[in-house]
């Protein structure tokens, strides 16, 4: 999560364009054109899509540097397995997360059907 602050540096009414300084704690400023917003627009709402938090992501991503003269071999069949191992894990996390919901549902629909139970036996409802 990134908080920021914008300040708006120029307003071209006749070109319908505003330069906006968008500042972040600990990250370089960036300023950024955009277009001016429509009359009863929130500024801050219309000026979050035009937020470089894109940008600011990528500059504190940590990056790998390989070395000149790294070599390697890998084969198309490594490849396939590797894709393979990971659209089955991806399939198993969705199977999982199925299992879960349809768990709950079923404990829902259980604790629904014990309760409506109870309350025919006590005369408070009538059976459906």
């Amino acid at each position: 999560m990134i908080d920021y602050t914008f300040e708006l540096l120029e307003v071209i009414e006749e070109q319908n364009q505003m330069t906006v300084k968008f500042s972040s704690p600990g990250r370089e400023d960036i300023i950024v054109g955009t277009p001016l917003p429509t009359e009863g627009m929130d500024l801050k709402d219309f000026l979050y899509p035009y937020a470089p938090i894109p940008i600011w992501l990528e500059k504190d991503r940590k990056v790998f540097v390989p070395q000149v003269g790294e070599s390697g071999q890998y084969s198309v069949q490594e490849y396939e397995e590797k894709k393979r191992e990971k659209e089955m894990a991806a399939l198993m996390e969705y199977s999982n997360s199925l299992e879960q919901q349809l768990m709950r549902e079923l404990q829902i629909q259980s604790t629904k059907d014990l309760v409506a139970e109870v309350l025919v036996e006590k005369g408070l409802i009538t059976p459906e």
